[in-house]
């Protein structure tokens, strides 16, 4: 069977480390067959949303087709971290958002406002867990809390 979809692509917009200019994106698309296909940035935080906005910028420049759509990758945070974040000025570098010192069991939340999706033109999220929420480093601990958190994406209604 050959895929000729594929709704999970990063771009050099998005802070993992792709590289790929939308451009070359389209071109290698094309050569692989694939026909539909969504860019998926990451966001974690606010603090990533110039990226988002440079990747919606590209992609307006750059994709014509109507198969492609533009969408995001946001990874859950929690209410505590987002709230720190804003309160704090998104002081240094908020990239993973704060990663130790929040309340165990915190409330899950994205960093992602509905607003901005309408603003960005975001089609469609990928929801993703991504690390535990300040739970003990134990086994069952951190498999409770990915369980916790997704949960929360399955029936987050922007997800």
């Amino acid at each position: 069977m050959k895929i000729t979809s594929d709704w999970h692509i990063h771009s050099r917009n998005s802070y993992d480390g792709a590289c790929m200019t939308l451009a070359d994106l389209v071109k290698e698309a094309e050569a692989q067959g694939i026909l539909d296909y969504g860019v998926t940035d990451h966001l974690n935080t606010p603090y990533n949303l110039p990226d988002l906005y440079a990747s919606r910028s590209e992609f307006d420049e750059v994709i014509t087709s109507p198969r492609a759509h533009f969408s995001v990758e946001i990874s859950v945070m929690s209410r505590w971290e987002l709230e720190e974040l804003e309160r704090t000025g998104y002081a240094g570098n908020p990239v993973w958002g704060i990663r130790e010192g929040g309340p165990e069991g915190a409330e899950p939340a994205l960093g992602l406002p509905e607003e901005e999706i309408r603003a960005l033109g975001i089609e469609y999220v990928v929801g993703g867990v991504h690390w535990p929420l300040y739970v003990p480093v134990e086994r069952e601990a951190i498999i409770r809390d990915y369980h916790r958190q997704n949960m929360f994406l399955a029936t987050h209604p922007l997800v």
